[in-house]
């Protein structure tokens, strides 16, 4: 049993005058802080970068009660890991943190992970309202994906036929790139027919989850915050193409230390390709079937990266 430590949650700041959008994943942190007290251990929350005073101490921090209630802390606390779930927490090196800044440069900018992994991934462009017909005159599918840089969730993502396109499509303040739509109808062999992504889960290095994400309808995005739907995949069922994309993405991040993220993927054109790398994956809600041992793996690899 690991003792007496302490891992602070970060997230960027509360949603509205509650602290999640969903009830779904404050009941998962809640389990997460549940089981920490099993092993002797303790998990509390910040929400903002301006609860960090440096050194690892935070303050206006809040952690759940026994009877799953969430309530402000006296008093600063000092970490021994920070789980970093929002983007704006501004440490330097005198932090232990599952994820950090160099860990979502690479997973939360599409373009830098284009840039790194290319050759298994679908052409990408920058593209603003100015370049966009250079842009479509390179793209060889008559339909493309518009995504904002660093969105995630499917936030903002435009599909659309390159001559339906409109300038006022694209947001000012938003950087974004263009890929070339891939058709995914053919499936994966065995497990999956129809239009999906293929999401893999990665703790340290080693590929522990996986599910199949499916649009809804006849739609092209399968994400659940897009209404997308999901079912669990055994990762022994997993095709080896797969399995072989976990040691190229090792590659460029297992320098930076304890890391969770997932791997985003999908087979179309008779070939697999990355579609992206995710550094804040949620949690899992209690209705799934991987509840239990993700949440407890969650929890190993936090544990795992706290400071001696």
């Amino acid at each position: 049993m690991v003792a007496s430590k302490t891992v602070v949650i970060y997230f960027d700041a509360k949603v509205g005058s509650g602290f999640f959008d969903y009830a779904e994943y404050q009941d998962s942190y809640d389990e997460i802080s549940r089981r920490a007290r099993t092993r002797g251990c303790r998990v509390a929350m910040v929400f903002g970068p301006q609860s960090y005073i440096g050194n690892m101490v935070f303050e206006n921090v809040y952690e759940f009660t026994e009877d799953a209630r969430i309530v402000p802390v006296r008093g600063e606390v000092v970490a021994d890991v920070v789980f970093r779930k929002g983007s704006n927490f501004q440490h330097i090196t005198d932090a232990y943190v599952i994820n950090p800044r160099d860990i979502e440069r690479i997973c939360g900018d599409k373009w830098t992970t284009h840039e790194l992994f290319s050759q298994y991934m679908t052409p990408m462009w920058k593209i603003s309202a100015a370049t966009a017909s250079d842009v479509f005159a390179h793209a060889r599918t008559e339909t493309v994906l518009l995504k904002p840089r660093t969105a995630w969730g499917g936030e903002g993502i435009i599909v659309t036929m390159k001559k339906d396109f409109r300038a006022d499509m694209l947001k000012d303040s938003v950087e974004y790139v263009c890929e070339e739509f891939v058709e995914t109808k053919e499936g994966i062999a065995g497990i999956v027919n129809g239009r999906h992504d293929l999401r893999v889960y990665i703790y340290n290095g080693e590929p522990k989850f996986a599910v199949i994400r499916q649009p809804k309808g006849d739609g092209v995005l399968a994400n659940l915050a897009q209404g997308g739907s999901l079912f669990e995949v055994k990762v022994g069922d997993l095709p080896q193409w797969a399995l072989d994309m976990v040691p190229v993405v090792e590659k460029e991040l297992a320098q930076y230390g304890p890391r969770m993220y997932t791997i985003d993927m999908m087979f179309g054109n008779g070939r697999p390709y990355l579609v992206e790398l995710n550094d804040k994956p949620a949690v899992p809600w209690r209705t799934w079937s991987y509840f239990d041992p993700m949440i407890d793996t969650i929890l190993d690899t936090l544990l795992a990266g706290t400071k001696s």
